[in-house]
């Protein structure tokens, strides 16, 4: 079960990754004529939110786009996972705050998750998503600092002295 969980979050959190990293690499323009991503409504949405200063919007969203894609491939591949774990549910948690102050100052959103764009128009729904979204990654925190025995961790007995 964890391995499911394990792995599908790692890959959704790196397809939407690669998405939005096509879309700045210029390849915005073929994922628009495809229906995925909105290119013109994503930029918009950058600095909507109106939490940090113009000039950090882009610079916080680039390192965000950057733990995004490194958090599904750790995810993904078991890779330094309770740290990708810890970033994961920090992300999540941002996120739903975000959200949250987004719906009581009555902000019109959009969200180009689960690839493809759509309005935010229910708030309860979509943060209630992210709640569930950041339970499954605290579940993955917990597993990730659970000691399990791999192969080179087991006991040997020495019979030598038999």
């Amino acid at each position: 079960m964890m391995l499911v969980l394990r792995v599908g979050i790692g890959a959704f959190f790196l397809l939407e990754g690669l998405l939005k990293v096509a879309v700045l690499a210029g390849w915005g323009l073929v994922l628009r004529m495809m229906g995925i991503v909105h290119v013109n409504a994503m930029e918009a949405d950058l600095v909507r939110f109106d939490v940090l200063p113009s000039w950090a919007d882009y610079p916080v969203a680039g390192i965000g786009l950057a733990m995004e894609i490194v958090v599904g491939a750790c995810l993904l591949f078991r890779w330094m996972y309770r740290g990708a774990a810890w970033l994961g549910v920090l992300m999540t948690s941002v996120y739903v705050i975000l959200l949250s102050q987004a719906w009581a100052r009555g902000l019109e959103l959009s969200c180009h998750c689960f690839v493809q764009e759509h309005s935010i128009s229910d708030y309860p729904t979509e943060i209630a998503l992210r709640l569930l979204f950041l339970s499954a990654m605290i579940v993955l925190l917990w597993d990730s600092g659970r000691n399990r025995q791999t192969p080179w961790q087991y006991k040997r007995y020495d019979f030598s002295e038999v």
